[in-house]
């Protein structure tokens, strides 16, 4: 499949293209982009890389005749931006992220242990907020099928959904060990099932790479502990 990359004019005197202030479907279609930044598994420590990144594809990436929306698991409806090919525009969405990923399950489990006084070798250590991990990865994953059913009516274009965060904390594989988990497994599956009928390319970009796998649980443990 052959699609025509359209880039905007910049005049001379100005540092980027000027918006046109006009709109018309004349011209190639080019790519759709949903960008989904997923508020309920991005920290706060990370929210700046999320944002970060998230305009750099739209600055480097985004092609004139191309369009993208800006959409969050979780968050009011008018923080989101419609398909647009306006950059300023999707940049400001960007800007609304914030991050609201709940504590890293390793480190809920150390906090959990150092506070429970008189606890004895062999007493069972649960997540005391399981079920809201559970939960968070069930809007999600159910937001992102909802936005792939909505891509599913979308003919012509070339759709790819940007899903940033720091994926699902959850371990939904054991069945047995958590109450939960067949909910949240069965959710992923849907999600799944309807990104691949609606033909949507799905890209997960995490803000942490690959440098510091231990971050999260650095910043968890109880500062009279020496890291």
């Amino acid at each position: 499949v052959n699609i025509p990359i359209e880039r905007a004019v910049r005049p001379l005197f100005a540092s980027v293209p000027i918006e046109p202030d006009v709109q018309t479907n004349s011209g190639t279609e080019g790519r759709m982009y949903l960008i989904v930044l997923d508020s309920l598994h991005t920290s706060p420590l990370n929210a700046l890389k999320v944002k970060s990144l998230a305009k750099k594809f739209i600055e480097e990436n985004l092609a004139a005749n191309d369009i993208a929306a800006v959409v969050f698991t979780q968050g009011t409806s008018n923080a989101s931006q419609d398909f647009t090919n306006n950059k300023r525009l999707l940049l400001q969405a960007v800007d609304r992220l914030i991050g609201m990923k709940s504590p890293g399950r390793t480190a809920t489990l150390i906090e959990e242990v150092n506070s429970r006084i008189g606890r004895q070798p062999g007493d069972p250590v649960r997540d005391p907020i399981e079920f809201e991990r559970a939960y968070n990865a069930r809007q999600s994953m159910d937001r992102v099928r909802l936005l792939s059913e909505f891509m599913a009516g979308v003919r012509g274009r070339r759709k790819a959904m940007l899903l940033f965060g720091e994926g699902i904390e959850y371990d939904y594989t054991n069945i047995l060990a958590s109450s939960p988990a067949s909910g949240v497994l069965e959710t992923v599956r849907d999600a799944i099932g309807t990104a691949t009928r609606a033909n949507v390319a799905i890209y997960a970009i995490d803000p942490r790479g690959l440098a510091n796998p231990d971050l999260d649980l650095t910043f968890a443990i109880p500062r009279s502990k020496t890291v």
